[in-house]
Parts: C-alpha cells; structure tokens; sequence
C-alpha cells in the first residue's frame, strides 16, 4: 500500500523528525511503499500547495498521514483542506498534536483519522487493514469518525525496550537528509532512550503518563549496540556528518548504560556528541565520563531563575545551588553547555524575568537559548491558563513555533513586555554579568525600552534591535570584549574562556 507521509517545518529552523522516520521504516519493513513530503524554507522547500498536487498525482497514495507540533498544526489544516478539495484520499493525522488534542483535531472535516502515541504497530495494522479490505475501525491508538460521532480506540502499551531494539533504523533516506545536515552543520539526531520521569506542568510527558497510566515503564533505553549500530550505518550512507546530537530527554540517568555508552562509543564512533542532561542527575563523575567519551556540548534546562516558578508552577524543583553545580561540573570537565530558559510564564512577574537573567549571568554558560512559554493541549499549565482566560487563540493558532511571541494576555506581565525581554535576553544577561561591558548593555536596554509599545508587537522595535546588535556584536569581537553572540537562533558565549572564538 502506498502511503505518503507529510510534514510541516515551516517558518522554523529545520529539524530531521525521528518520529516519522520510524513510521516510514517500519512500514517500507513490512511492504509498503512510504514517500515523504518535509517543507522547510532552510532546505528550499518551502509550503507549496501545487508541490502536493503534483506528488498526489504521481505517488497516488492511498492514504495521506501528517505528523505536527502543535505550533504546525496550522499548516496541516491548510494541506488537509487543499487535499480534500481536490480528491477524496483517506488523511489521518498523527504526531503530538493529534495526541495530545484528539478531540479537536477529529472534529475537522477534513481530517478522517488520528493516531494518539507511539504509532509503529498501529500504523502498520490500519495500513494492513486497508490493503486488505478489512475493518480498521478498531485499531488501537485510532480516533476515527463514525456516523457523525467519533470513537477513541483503546491504546496500545508502550513499546518495550526489547522490541524498540528490533525496529528498522529511523528513514533517513526518503528525507532530504544530507541538504538537513548542511543546515544543521554537520549535526545529526539520534534517540538513545524513549520517555522521560518527570512531570513537569509545562511539558507532555505528564499527559503521556496518564495516558499510559505508567510513569516507572515510560523510560525505556535501547541497546548500546543498537544505537551505535545505527550510528554507523548512517555514518555509511550519508557524508557530512559531523556531530551526534542526542535527543533523548535525559541520557544520563541510567548510570550502568551511560557506562556501556561511555565505554564503546569513542571506539566504535569516535564523532564528538551533544546531549540533554538534567541538572539534578548530572554531576562531575558523569560530566567526565562523557567528556571522555567524546561529548563537547551538554544542555541543561534552567527554564526559570525563579524558585517559586519552578516549584509551584512548572513543577520541576530544584534548588539553584544544584544548577549552578551542574554548570560547574560541566566546565570542570571541559563541556561547553547550554542554558534553556523560559519567560512569559503564567502568574510570573518582570522581576522573576530578571531573576532568570540574572542567574545566567552568574552561570555565563556557552550557549543561552531564551523561548517563550506556550500552552500545550493536554498540559496542566495549559488548563491553568484556560481556566484564567489567559490564552488568546487568535494568536496561539498562529505562531510557529515558541520563540515568536506570547499568546497569553496576563495583567501582571504584559504581552510586549514579554517580547521584549525575549529579543533583548541576552543583553539582560551581559548587563547582569561582571564582564567590562555589562554598563554598556545596561544602557542599551534602558534606550530600547523606550521604543513605543506598538512597535515590539509589530516587530519594528525586533529588526531594529537585530541591525544595531550585528553592527555592535562585530565591534566588540574586534576588541576581543566578552558578550553573547548571535548565530541563527542561539546566543553564544565570546570570551577568553573560549579562545574568543565562536562557530
């Protein structure tokens, strides 16, 4: 059967989605015939309607899947209608979104069937069930529409360690996966592990454990072989390749396979690596061991500066003296590490923004990365936000993704005061530092604040800020002055520390 896979990147910078790659993997294992559609403006192929009119033409698939992010499912919904007005192919959608917003997303004309969870197993047997004429209407983890109602199937149990080590490697090859890594400079993505512990209010994970009714069994390692087989076989198939990017939420946590790991991969690898570790699970003895291994980059989620936020409202404590010890721990053992922070979050105040700002500043890690929060479906955060009229759906339908702007109107925290402590982020966290310019930055910030409001909504007050920031960012590199540097969407790190060199 003939199934063509479609997905969304748009207006945003390109990803390669290993979620759909096993999807299609696993059913081109089983007979079927996948092609797959990825528009991206980064890799020239931006959102064409008459692109997916020609390939129906061509590929005549039998049925249509879409995989998206919440922020993407505007997209889709513009694909589906197109596709519909034209020929009547079965489209079922699939992804977080479909996931997490089940119900809205069946009531969609145009949508016929979404799939909820992990999709390998029911996506082959709905495939198979098609292809042989057989009633599909009670596969697991399918939402379907039946005379005029719609009908949530039961789910699947999550797939074990054991069977996740037998699946195909993830398609790499129906994407356009060597012009991805050129955008990407060389990085690559693999996934090691499957779920996560934690149940942060902002975050998925929770609603997955609910939906699983499983938090212990939701973490699921592969194989240390395994994954290195398939590092590999990548490695032989596409040239250019030249950093493994771990996207597992947490890949130290498991401290017997990070050995193995840690063991085997500069061996049988030997590529630099990058990771997500979280702070709480991430000290100096496992900092060396992946910097022995060959990791040159750790990523660690502060998200607020703010004791209060993180505890009662993210859900996600944690003491500042453990982040700050991470931190450490990765200098000490010669890692470069990121900061991931978030502002715009409900109930809090300017001056927990600055607070954020403020603790990296004393951090002065090598990259910041500063997003706005945005209110997942199926998110307790999310429910806090609609139960308090916060979420302005005009607004949240049309961003691409979380670092654009807020969609939330709170009366404590106005929206352009949002925008505008996100564009100037790391400028905060420059005036906040001990470095010979933060009285520059400082006045900077007061200059730009007085920019009219309007002008931060409409995005005047942002390409003014990017042109002087270009212009100052390369004075101060000819003075070999410490400052954060942009390059695409990450603020880097110029100092001595790092040989006043940036990428």
């Amino acid at each position: 059967m003939r199934v063509l896979l479609i997905y969304p990147d748009i207006h945003i910078h390109v990803n390669y989605p290993l979620g759909l790659g096993y999807i299609s993997s696993f059913l081109k294992q089983n007979g079927h015939e996948t092609r797959i559609m990825h528009f991206n403006e980064e890799i020239d192929n931006p959102l064409d309607l008459s692109v997916i009119e020609r390939g129906i033409l061509d590929f005549e698939p039998q049925l249509i899947g879409f995989s998206s992010t919440s922020n993407q499912f505007q997209y889709v919904k513009k694909m589906a209608d197109f596709i519909k007005g034209k020929r009547d192919i079965p489209i079922l959608a699939g992804g977080i979104h479909a996931t997490i917003a089940s119900e809205k997303v069946l009531q969609l004309d145009t949508i016929d069937m979404i799939c909820r969870g992990e999709g390998e197993f029911s996506m082959l047997e709905l495939v198979n069930k098609m292809e042989n004429g057989e009633d599909y209407s009670m596969v697991p983890n399918l939402g379907i529409k039946l005379n005029g109602s719609v009908k949530m199937n039961p789910i699947r149990p999550l797939i074990d360690a054991q069977t996740m080590d037998s699946l195909p490697f993830p398609d790499r090859q129906g994407f356009n996966f060597e012009e991805i890594l050129r955008k990407k400079k060389g990085w690559a993505n693999v996934m090691a592990s499957r779920g996560c512990l934690n149940k942060c209010s902002y975050c998925v994970n929770h609603y997955y454990h609910k939906m699983y009714d499983s938090t212990l069994k939701s973490l699921r390692y592969r194989k240390v072989d395994t994954v290195l087989k398939e590092i590999e076989e990548m490695r032989s198939s596409f040239t250019g390749i030249e950093l493994i990017n771990f996207d597992d939420d947490n890949i130290t946590l498991n401290k017997a396979w990070l050995e193995e790991f840690c063991d085997k991969y500069p061996f049988r690898i030997g590529l630099p690596f990058a990771c997500n570790v979280h702070p709480a699970k991430f000290d100096l003895h496992r900092a060396r061991m992946l910097a022995g291994a060959g990791c040159v980059e750790v990523k660690i989620g502060i998200e607020s500066g703010s004791e209060r936020l993180r505890r009662d409202v993210l859900k996600r404590p944690g003491r500042e003296d453990v982040m700050v010890k991470a931190f450490s721990a990765a200098e000490q053992a010669g890692l470069r590490a990121w900061s991931f922070n978030m502002i715009g979050i409900p109930t809090e105040t300017r001056e927990e923004m600055l607070t954020t700002a403020s603790l990296n500043a004393r951090i002065r890690p090598y990259i910041v990365r500063c997003s706005i929060f945005f209110p997942y479906e199926g998110t307790e955060l999310y429910a806090y936000a609609k139960e308090h009229d916060l979420i302005k759906d005009e607004r949240a339908e049309r961003v691409s993704s979380h670092l654009e702007d807020s969609v939330l109107d709170m009366p404590q925290l106005p929206r352009e005061e949002i925008v505008k402590f996100k564009t100037m982020f790391k400028w905060y966290v420059d005036a906040y530092s001990d470095i010979d310019a933060a009285p520059f930055f400082k006045s900077l910030i007061e200059l730009f604040d007085k920019l009219p409001e309007e002008k931060w909504i409409t995005g005047e007050a942002q390409e003014l800020f990017k042109e002087f920031d270009g212009i100052l960012d390369k004075l101060l590199r000819e003075l070999k002055m410490e400052h954060y540097a942009t390059r695409r969407h990450l603020d880097l790190n110029f100092t001595k520390k790092f040989n006043f060199e940036l990428p």
